[in-house]
């Protein structure tokens, strides 16, 4: 049996804040990683992804959080954005975030992404997310809900091939 493979795709590491990172001409290939840090930067802010563009209602998410003030769940529907809560975090306690996208370049099928952020002073977040489009995910942009990304963060991109 043959052992996935993880390929860099691209990363980036912020000098200075800057308002998106964008990762775009992403080839096509089997599963997308995108996994990262946000140094401390006071903000508590969400982050907000959109996928080829698209800033349509076509964005849903199931999602739970742990944290010290108390559990929470919920659901997105028919957003314009994937959002994460608060993944900037409000205290001097760095926050990583994991999301994994599926299939991300079939064309005959809607795409799903699990996602994993935190950290030991807001908690922790997981969330199933559905792209409402069956188009290749060939470009991501994240952006914060308030301000720019702060600089220090990092976003590495990676393909995993499909084992057969």
């Amino acid at each position: 049996m043959a052992t996935p493979t993880y390929t860099l795709i691209d990363s980036v590491t912020l000098g200075s804040s800057a308002a998106t990172v964008t990762f775009s001409s992403i080839p096509a290939g089997g599963d997308l990683i995108l996994v990262g840090q946000f140094p401390s930067d006071g903000g508590g802010r969400a982050s907000l992804i959109n996928l080829n563009g698209d800033s349509g209602g076509n964005y849903y998410r199931v999602h739970m959080v742990g944290r010290s003030i108390g559990p929470d769940s919920g659901t997105v529907s028919g957003s314009s954005y994937i959002g994460f809560d608060a993944v900037a975090t409000s205290s001097s306690v760095p926050s990583s975030f994991k999301i994994q996208a599926m299939d991300y370049s079939a064309t005959d099928k809607q795409k799903s992404m699990l996602a994993q952020f935190g950290n030991s002073d807001r908690g922790v977040n997981a969330s199933a997310h559905r792209w409402a489009s069956t188009a290749a995910i060939t470009s991501i942009s994240w952006a914060m809900s308030s301000g720019d990304i702060s600089a220090g963060s990092s976003f590495f991109l990676y393909n995993i091939a499909k084992a057969l």
